[in-house]
């Protein structure tokens, strides 16, 4: 990964979206355990050319993660609204009452939405979410064959609210 700047990560995010090419971010807290160092991380992936750029500081970035999880997934992700017929799986339930608990409660938390080609992902070509919080060792995940548009929905809007 390449280190660089915020105002960078959020320029190559907004070229990488405009030309259509594949993108995503990742918050990555202190304790994360796709964190390598003692520092939150902000990384951008582009997997289609196997580059990443990584922006390290003191807390997290939750501003710009919120511009551009609206840009990567569009400006509906945080209005709550979700399909009538979903129901979310035994282990979605866990991550949403985990979080739920964690807000509650003051304690830091974040969460993951692992694309199939991203280069966190063990269970690719499956979507992975993970949720990791500061009070628990045990990072819950949730698999899936298809988007899931409706648990992530949730995740964030808890995530921001927090």
């Amino acid at each position: 990964m390449k280190p660089t700047s915020l105002d960078e990560i959020k320029a190559k995010a907004y070229e990488l979206n405009e030309s259509g090419r594949s993108w995503h971010i990742h918050l990555l807290g202190s304790s994360c355990v796709f964190n390598d160092r003692p520092r939150c991380a902000f990384v951008l992936e582009n997997p289609e050319e196997k580059l990443a750029w990584v922006h390290y500081s003191d807390q997290p970035e939750k501003e710009l993660g919120k511009e551009l999880l609206l840009l990567l997934h569009g400006d509906n992700m945080l209005d709550e609204v979700l399909d009538p017929k979903y129901q979310p799986s035994s282990e979605v339930k866990a991550i949403l009452k985990q979080a739920t608990a964690c807000n509650q409660n003051g304690t830091a938390w974040h969460h993951h939405m692992l694309f199939p080609d991203c280069r966190l992902n063990k269970h690719a070509p499956n979507y992975t979410l993970t949720f990791e919080s500061d009070d628990n060792a045990e990072v819950l995940e949730s698999v899936t064959n298809d988007e899931p548009t409706n648990d992530l929905k949730q995740i964030e809007s808890l995530f921001y609210k927090n």
